[in-house]
């Protein structure tokens, strides 16, 4: 856990090697428009399911976002496992 000696705000963090090829990912969806809309409907995600939020306050691109990882997810769950 990193604690920020300014704000004193928590967070955790995975820290990966120089070569890690999730280093390229990470980035991606920290700074480019794709990767920061993931994460806020990731965090929708989670927030609909464990608290009310109410969808006025859902952009319709969130709204189109938690549709996908929806069907995604059904996608995963009906995928044969390959050992």
């Amino acid at each position: 856990m990193h604690v920020c000696p300014q704000c004193k705000k928590s967070d955790s963090y995975i820290k990966r090697c120089a070569v890690c090829p999730l280093r390229q990912l990470d980035e991606a969806r920290a700074t480019s428009e794709a990767g920061k809309l993931f994460e806020t409907v990731l965090d929708l995600d989670y927030a609909t399911q464990t608290f009310s939020v109410d969808w006025s306050d859902v952009s319709a691109e969130q709204a189109i976002g938690l549709a996908i990882l929806k069907e995604e997810r059904i996608k995963a769950l009906n995928k044969p496992k390959t050992d």
